[in-house]
């Protein structure tokens, strides 16, 4: 891309009550954080206690003619923002940038592969700590057979994670979304009847 440029892309928190984030920027083409170049880390404090996934982060990248860029992050709903100067200390050689290059483009099948587990996994997550979260109130309120059918599914998407299975992860996390659909029912019910 020519410069000056800029671009910019939301994030959220990973678990619950996060009240900030790091924000570490790399240079490279590849999918791999450890593939990349690292230029600069920060950390981004005072987000609001929410659970995992509702805070919105925008992070914005804007780099100048003279090639220094500005990183800065925000979050969307307190408006707390941090920022980093990141100066071209060293740069990249024509080569250096052929070979990572080149060396992106030898790689594209495995980086696509990686990328499709990192997004399956990432959407897949927190449906798992959600259901595993409630539990206690499945085993309290569903029948014996309902509450093992998800305590059983939590398990197999444990092990589907660890195991880096995207396809059965992802079947996985639609089939705990369908089964704890009755269990959120029930929540919501138990909820407004203490009101």
């Amino acid at each position: 891309t020519r410069i000056p440029t800029s671009a910019q892309e939301q994030f959220t928190t990973f678990v619950d009550n996060q009240t900030g984030v790091d924000v570490h920027v790399y240079q490279g083409e590849r999918e791999k954080v450890e593939e990349n170049r690292s230029l600069a880390r920060f950390k981004l404090w005072g987000i609001e206690p929410n659970p995992a996934g509702f805070p919105r982060i925008e992070v914005q990248f804007q780099i100048d003619a003279d090639g220094i860029l500005q990183v800065s992050a925000k979050d969307l709903r307190t408006g707390k923002e941090q920022s980093i100067e990141v100066r071209p200390s060293f740069g990249l050689s024509e080569d250096q940038v052929a070979k990572m290059l080149d060396d992106a483009e030898k790689a594209t099948s495995s980086d696509l592969e990686f990328r499709r587990w990192i997004e399956v996994k990432t959407q897949a997550e927190p449906v798992l700590r959600a259901a595993e979260k409630k539990l206690p109130d499945a085993k309290r309120l569903l029948p014996e057979l309902e509450f093992q059918k998800i305590e059983s599914l939590c398990a197999s998407m444990r092990q589907s994670i660890v195991a880096q299975d995207p396809e059965k992860t992802q079947n996985l996390k639609f089939e705990l979304n369908h089964v704890t659909v009755r269990l959120a029912e029930l929540i919501l019910q138990e909820a407004l009847k203490k009101r």
